[in-house]
């Protein structure tokens, strides 16, 4: 059975990895006019994604698109 410790800096290691992803979805949407909604999921979780490639899709909604 692992120690607490190993099992604690399994579980930071992890944490960090997901903040890491957050930032990169969330820097995407400063190229973009405001944003008023938004989603995000990954295509990889999709029964049809049988490579199960890591792709990202977002779901973007903006009160002016031509801005």
């Amino acid at each position: 059975m692992p120690s607490i410790e190993s099992m604690s800096k399994l579980v930071n290691a992890r944490i960090i990895r997901e903040i890491d992803k957050i930032a990169e979805l969330k820097s995407f949407l400063k190229v973009l006019p405001p944003v008023g909604f938004c989603c995000v999921y990954g295509s990889s979780l999709h029964p049809n994604n049988n490579d199960k490639s890591s792709m990202v899709d977002y779901i973007i909604g903006v009160s002016d698109p031509k801005q």
